[in-house]
């Protein structure tokens, strides 16, 4: 993946980005889960992600990679909402014993847009985040070395996976397949082809990688070197943990979009 190396999220200490996606994303289910769904809350949160994918030039990938499937994803979800949860006696649309109310309208896309912006969220952090400043960040809180190596191997495995995916997508290409097409539902299908495939490198990979950490050592090895380039909390982490934070207080405790309502009755008023 790419980013711009100046952007103010991709500078984050790598706690702080998982930080504030864990609590952001509990934020979210408070929000989501309230008998009357918070849909301002989910509206802000996805902005706020959507926000910072523009800030830190992630946000081309996704509209270029196959991770744009999430909107069929989303989209199948509200389907499938409204199908099994008719609520409500405004009714917008009926067929034959389906209808579509205005509530389960507001619930589902409520609930589509909290589960989004967790799930953009989760992109934003790991392709923004490099596997070395995850080593050191582990390095930091003095986790044991077999810890820090493990996680550092999974993170490294995301950018592998990446090429190798590449690399199969250019070889059925080659052969006459993988053409592309402007049918999402087809290049769904497509990806699922290349995820046979993809399975069985990465199994390959897993027992290379395994058999050559053995050969070097590795049950004997002891402690990580210090790393070239050393990252630490800085302002900007500690406001964006605070946000969170707040944001976590006001979804448990409150519901924008019922205050907002309250507010403009008594405007009128």
């Amino acid at each position: 993946f790419s980013a711009r190396a100046n952007s103010i999220f991709v500078k984050l200490h790598p706690f702080t980005k998982f930080s504030v996606l864990v609590i952001f994303s509990i934020a979210v289910i408070f929000a989501i889960t309230k008998p009357y769904p918070d849909l301002l809350f989910s509206i802000f949160v996805f902005i706020f992600v959507l926000a910072f994918l523009i800030e830190s030039g992630t946000l081309k990938y996704l509209v270029k990679s196959y991770l744009v499937l999430i909107i069929i994803a989303l989209f199948v979800f509200l389907i499938w909402w409204l199908v099994f949860n008719q609520v409500g006696n405004d009714i917008i649309f009926s067929f034959y014993g389906f209808k579509i109310t205005y509530q389960s309208l507001y619930i589902g896309i409520a609930k589509m847009l909290g589960y989004g912006a967790m799930a953009l969220f989760t992109l934003l952090v790991l392709m923004t985040t490099r596997d070395a400043e995850i080593v050191e960040a582990l390095s930091q809180i003095g986790l044991p070395f077999k810890i820090t190596i493990f996680f550092t191997l999974i993170f490294r495995s995301l950018n592998i996976m990446a090429e190798d995916l590449e690399s199969i997508k250019h070889a059925q290409f080659a052969r006459g397949g993988g053409q592309k097409s402007k049918n999402l539902f087809k290049r769904a299908k497509d990806f699922i082809a290349l995820a046979i495939p993809l399975t069985a490198l990465m199994i390959k990979r897993a027992v290379e990688m395994g058999t050559a950490l053995e050969a070097r050592g590795f049950s004997k090895a002891g402690k990580l070197s210090k790393p070239v380039i050393e990252v630490k909390p800085t302002f900007v982490d500690a406001i964006l943990i605070a946000l969170s934070i707040i944001s976590l207080y006001i979804s448990y405790f409150y519901n924008l979009t019922i205050q907002l309502r309250v507010l403009q009755w008594l405007l009128l008023l």
